[in-house]
């Protein structure tokens, strides 16, 4: 898949609309064909096998809830997964957050398949870059609700159709608040995530992303287009280029006048 300009001005705006079907005719009956692709209904025995691998339970801040990734097991996936990288340590198939307080659970996400494998909070970050100050007219307490996010990077999609969520397909980056509500993608489709900065005293973070520009199925910054973006997490707006395409041909310019070689 390959990420445009268009698709990272526009993607977000896209919304699935439900078809239009003329009432059907009386006494007709309706037939429902099995779709031969999806999975087959589990059975309370083939539940009874699976084991869940949790890993250690974190605190995040001041979370009423206490965190708990589930680990994706590589010898129960059956050749459905592929460990992105032997350095990156454990990989989550999603993440149960638990309330001691009331006893309530729920899961990060449950209407997707993903890999997960980092997350943490934006204040980290935010407290190495933050000296203290809050620009004047910026909104204090909407800076302070953002830095407290937690992001994640995330594998949803397999660009390559290997059958593999891995480190071949892109990573995307995702949000929600401390109590793990509100997951959502910030980075858009279809582009690898290589970095991200919250802007301190701000809701807007830089985003530095990389297309797959010479089509060849794999993000490699050295051989592919980086792009800088910028996303406000206060608006809900998709992420934009932080350069106009004027500037940006300025800059091919001058980089063609100094530095380029001559053919």
């Amino acid at each position: 898949m390959r990420c445009s300009i268009l698709s990272l001005l526009f993607g977000g705006l896209l919304l699935t609309l439900p078809a239009c079907n003329s009432r059907p005719d009386a006494g007709a009956t309706e037939t429902i064909v099995e779709d031969p692709a999806a999975p087959p209904a589990t059975s309370a025995r083939d539940l009874a096998k699976l084991r869940l691998h949790f890993s250690y339970p974190a605190f995040i801040d001041s979370s009423r809830y206490v965190l708990y990734p589930l680990v994706i097991n590589e010898e129960e996936t059956e050749g459905r997964y592929s460990s992105s990288s032997s350095s990156r340590g454990e990989e989550f198939w999603n993440i149960a957050f638990y309330s001691p307080r009331t006893g309530a659970a729920h899961l990060l996400a449950d209407d997707r398949k993903m890999v997960i494998y980092r997350y943490g909070p934006m204040a980290q970050q935010a407290a190495a870059d933050d000296d203290g100050l809050t620009p004047a007219g910026s909104p204090a307490d909407i800076y302070q609700h953002v830095r407290h996010l937690l992001i994640y990077s995330v594998i949803t999609d397999d660009v390559n159709h290997d059958g593999l969520l891995d480190g071949r397909d892109p990573t995307y980056y995702f949000v929600s608040d401390r109590d793990g509500r509100g997951f959502r993608q910030v980075s858009p489709p279809g582009c690898d995530g290589a970095g991200w900065r919250l802007v301190p005293g701000t809701s807007r973070v830089l985003l530095n992303v990389v297309q797959d520009s010479n089509n060849d199925k794999h993000f490699n910054p050295a051989e592919d287009t980086v792009v800088p973006l910028v996303v406000d997490l206060a608006t809900g707006q998709p992420a934009a280029p932080v350069f106009s395409p004027g500037f940006t041909t300025k800059m091919k310019t001058q980089l063609a006048k100094h530095w380029a070689k001559r053919k």
